[in-house]
């Protein structure tokens, strides 16, 4: 005699039956983590000055982080802007490219924390399809393509 038990029980267990399967992680791709720098009022206030020495730490962030996991680059890059009240547009267009080829290709950049009177300007240049502006009210504004 069956029951409604033993059927449950050879079912796969799942909170909404009409819902897809979950992704599969592939183990045979290591997780490319996420790397992050915040920049100061004072760095972004007077931009162009520090850019090498903001290059410089990124370096030494990826070269640190490979030495640890053998891994050749991460998978997102975030640049927090939140404390950033004034900001040269053109240089950190500018510091983006130059941290592109620092890190490398696949890589998303998220430029974070951007005030809205910021964001027109950045949206307005071409930003690349692999660097996304998040607003400070968490709006995600991807390249324009």
């Amino acid at each position: 005699m069956r029951t409604t038990l033993d059927t449950r029980d050879r079912l796969a267990p799942t909170k909404n039956p009409g819902a897809p399967p979950l992704p599969r992680h592939d183990v045979s791709q290591p997780v490319r983590p996420t790397l992050r720098i915040r920049l100061t009022r004072d760095d972004t206030r007077e931009l162009g000055r520090y850019l090498s020495t903001i290059a410089r730490r990124v370096r030494a962030a990826i070269d640190a982080h490979r030495g640890a996991d053998g891994a050749e680059e991460p998978g997102e890059f975030i640049i927090d802007l939140s404390d950033a009240t004034e900001l040269p547009q053109a240089q950190l267009i500018l510091l983006v490219t130059l941290l592109r080829r620092t890190v490398g290709s696949g890589t998303t950049f998220t430029l974070c924390g951007v005030r809205p009177m910021l964001l027109g300007s950045l949206v307005a240049f071409d930003l690349p399809d692999d660097v996304v502006v998040v607003d400070t009210t968490g709006r995600r504004w991807a390249g324009a393509k």
